[in-house]
């Protein structure tokens, strides 16, 4: 029978001992993936790899179009129907899900006198590859085939008739509130103007729940012209280019707007006369909605002047209640952070939170607890930051449940967990972060996550496996083409494990590629690389380079209350010192790295620095009591991780 339906292994001994196929593991998942089972459907595909080589390719693109699946289905199976119920199965094989007045919608006047319901009901006792979704059975589906196969004869029957139905779906869908699904529908039905209108209506909640990934999706499937001719999908799609890594592209289509619907930047007497198409933003919101882009444009080319002053006049424009007012707070404490205004930044972000739970908007909640939870990390509050992700994690469920928008939260929970060496909580955070984030288009943040993974698998021994994740980072970040703060420090971070792992070659050319020189100004958001570099002049034993380098970045670490930084700075000049045989200012400046990270339980900071660490440990240990900085346990703990990590003999 036609609904017969094999289990994993009933469908790997069907295919290799009844059928004679020599498939490999993974062919034989993807096709039994394809035929959910079926036992007809199976037979279909063997006859359709008949002759052909490359059967993984073959079995990637294996749909219900093929010939033979055709071929029965229109001769075994619905040939053989009544013709209310053909019309019924072709009408409504274009729905993904199925329910009784959904089809009567669809299929409207052709649907015969028996209900929606009625029919599904039917159609199921008939054994036509339909299965219920719920225990109700009010939700149903098409086997993939199957409905795919009544697509292809639909399309070539009545191909006029194909985008009427999906119109009447959209409409449906609509009255149900079901914003995503009519979106969908209407863009099959190429009724841009309906696409275009529910985007609209459904971009605050989207971008509220951090579902950007959509609004690119949609926006993108929009034709040109309708994008140019709408005010509101068109700053929509500058802000969206924007998302995307997309600067010099976004200022061109801001000021293609510009021109288009006669705005000036500023308001003047004139412009304020002037009149939108009905029902879209008034002039003065276009023109804040475009001064918030243009700011976050210039935060990313760290313009701290103009990031000011375009946020200052987005402000001024952007009604109380727009959601856009918490990005501009936020690109505020964005901006002074990355002047080394350490409080400023803190307060800024901190009103940015406020705002942004104020406007009810998620998604903006979460990027500025991020940042502001990063900052905290810099100065050195680890726990304080791990407490700013989990109260804003609790609320946001108390709020509204889980949702894509608490990425970044995950993400950097997952680099704290990490630092306190609980690789396994740490990894499964950092997983779920990134799940999260590819959900909202958040590079930055899936970056920092696969980064984090990498030190994970080098922690816990896998090398390859490491490196395997690094280079995905890497060729994420050639992709996006971005330069955002923390960014650049992909490849910072790739060098890093090269030294990790003796690779000397591979670090040293990051550092020709980059030429970092000590007559550089300074700059915090490039500490990473700076302490990289440092860490492969060591490694290269240009010991006076390196101090050089360690004692600027300690001056302007400790100028701007940066704790967390002084502590790496600290434990790096450590070692710098040890390698030119420095032993008591060594010591001294080890023991105040343990000193400022013990209260914070920094472990994989130290752990990770290998032989080095651990000698100086051993040295400081055989000190005097009263010459000994912190506790006995943290050290001896640090200790014992190295030993294990390095194969140290750190026994006396």
């Amino acid at each position: 029978a036609a609904d017969l339906r094999f289990t994993s292994e009933e469908t790997t001994a069907f295919l290799t001992r009844t059928l004679g196929l020599h498939l490999s593991g993974e062919d034989i998942a993807a096709l039994e993936a394809r035929t959910e089972g079926w036992i007809a459907g199976l037979q279909l595909a063997a006859l359709s790899m008949q002759g052909r080589k490359d059967i993984s390719a073959f079995l990637k693109a294996f749909t219900g179009s093929q010939r033979y699946i055709i071929d029965y289905l229109a001769e075994e199976v619905l040939a053989r129907q009544p013709e209310p119920v053909q019309t019924f199965l072709l009408q409504t094989a274009i729905l993904e899900r199925l329910q009784g007045s959904l089809c009567e919608a669809v299929i409207g006047e052709h649907g015969g006198e028996a209900s929606g319901q009625a029919m599904l009901e039917q159609v199921e006792q008939a054994n036509l590859f339909l299965t219920p979704l719920d225990d109700e059975r009010r939700w149903y589906r098409y086997h993939q085939l199957f409905a795919e196969a009544l697509r292809h004869r639909l399309q070539r029957k009545d191909p006029a008739l194909v985008p009427e139905l999906h119109r009447r779906a959209s409409a449906w869908y609509e009255q149900q509130g079901l914003t995503h699904d009519a979106v969908h529908h209407a863009l099959a039905a190429t009724d841009f103007a309906q696409a275009a209108r529910l985007i609209e209506q459904a971009f605050n909640s989207l971008v509220r729940r951090g579902e950007i990934a959509t609004l690119q999706r949609w926006v993108a499937a929009l034709p040109d012209e309708l994008v140019r001719s709408n005010i509101e999908i068109a700053v929509l799609q500058g802000w969206l280019l924007f998302v995307s890594g997309k600067n010099d592209a976004a200022e061109l289509h801001l000021q293609d707007i510009e021109r288009t619907f006669g705005i000036n930047p500023v308001a003047d007497e004139h412009s304020e006369q002037q009149t939108m198409p009905s029902g879209a933003f008034s002039q003065a919101e276009i023109r804040g909605r475009i001064a918030a882009i243009r700011a976050s444009i210039a935060v990313t080319q760290r313009d701290l002047p103009r990031t000011i002053t375009l946020s200052r006049l987005a402000l001024e424009y952007l009604p109380k209640e727009s959601m856009a007012r918490a990005y501009v707070a936020w690109y505020l404490g964005k901006a002074h952070w990355l002047s080394g205004a350490m409080g400023a930044a803190s307060m800024a972000l901190a009103e940015a939170s406020h705002v942004s739970w104020e406007v009810n908007h998620l998604y903006a909640v979460f990027l500025v607890t991020h940042d502001l939870a990063h900052l905290q990390i810099l100065q050195g509050h680890l726990h304080q930051a791990d407490q700013t992700y989990r109260q804003a994690l609790q609320q946001a469920l108390e709020r509204g449940g889980y949702q894509p928008a608490m990425g970044p939260a995950y993400v950097g929970r997952g680099d704290l967990e990490r630092e306190w060496n609980h690789l396994d909580a740490a990894t499964s955070l950092l997983q779920e972060g990134i799940k999260l984030c590819e959900q909202t288009g958040n590079t930055q943040v899936i970056l920092q996550a696969y980064i984090g993974l990498a030190f994970i698998h080098q922690a816990q021994g896998d090398a390859g496996g490491a490196s395997a994740l690094m280079r995905q980072a890497v060729h994420i970040r050639e992709w996006q083409h971005r330069s955002l703060p923390r960014d650049t420090q992909v490849e910072a971070a790739q060098a890093w494990l090269f030294l990790m792992q003796g690779d000397e070659t591979a670090a040293l050319g990051w550092v020709q590629r980059r030429g970092l020189s000590i007559d550089q100004e300074l700059n915090h958001v490039r500490e990473r690389e700076y302490l990289t570099l440092v860490r492969v002049l060591i490694t290269q034993r240009r010991l006076d380079e390196a101090k050089q380098w360690l004692a600027n970045l300690l001056q302007l670490a400790e100028a701007q209350g940066r704790t967390g930084s002084v502590i790496e700075i600290l434990m790096l000049q450590a070692e710098a010192l040890h390698a030119s045989g420095e032993m008591n200012q060594a010591i001294e400046r080890l023991s105040r790295a343990l000193s400022l990270a013990e209260p914070e339980g920094y472990i994989r900071l130290f752990v990770d620095e290998g032989a080095p660490i651990a000698h100086l440990l051993v040295q400081m240990r055989r000190r005097p009591p009263g010459d000994q900085p912190g506790s006995t346990h943290y050290r001896e703990h640090l200790l014992a991780l190295l030993g294990r990590a390095h194969d140290e003999d750190v026994s006396h």
